[in-house]
């Protein structure tokens, strides 16, 4: 039986700097929500998690890939804004529909990202690994 891709050393290491990443993410998000929207802050929190994702991906997860830096970096970029696009709907569906529905109030909006941000880590590690950092 054929293993599948993303139960390897490279993804659980993709898990870990995306969870980094997220926390930057995240708190920055909590941060601009002081002074913008809610999905201007998560794009703007997006950008700061983007920036961090790639330089340790780079560094950690794909050190062999022997592409272009600023052709890699558009590439990533372009996969990110896939994940952005499903991070807000996610995020926006859970807070403003699904858990108001289920009567959910606790930290309603950072739940809502939080499992947003969580969201697209398959298809972004998929993409990644065959366009990003080849």
């Amino acid at each position: 039986m054929k293993k599948l891709f993303f139960f390897n050393k490279q993804f659980v290491l993709f898990v870990f700097v995306s969870g980094m990443a997220a926390v930057v993410n995240f708190t920055s998000r909590i941060l601009l929500d002081y002074k913008f929207s809610y999905t201007t802050s998560i794009v703007g929190a997006f950008v700061c998690g983007l920036t961090t994702a790639f330089i340790l991906n780079k560094i950690l997860t794909f050190k062999d890939s022997k592409g272009n830096i600023f052709k890699s970096f558009i590439l990533f970029f372009l996969v990110n804004l896939l994940a952005l696009v499903i991070i807000i709907t996610v995020s926006i569906s859970l807070n403003d529909y699904i858990l108001p529905f289920i009567g959910w109030d606790w930290y309603r909006a950072e739940v809502a990202h939080f499992i947003g941000i969580a969201s697209p880590v398959f298809t972004s590690y998929y993409l990644h690994k065959r366009f990003t950092f080849r």
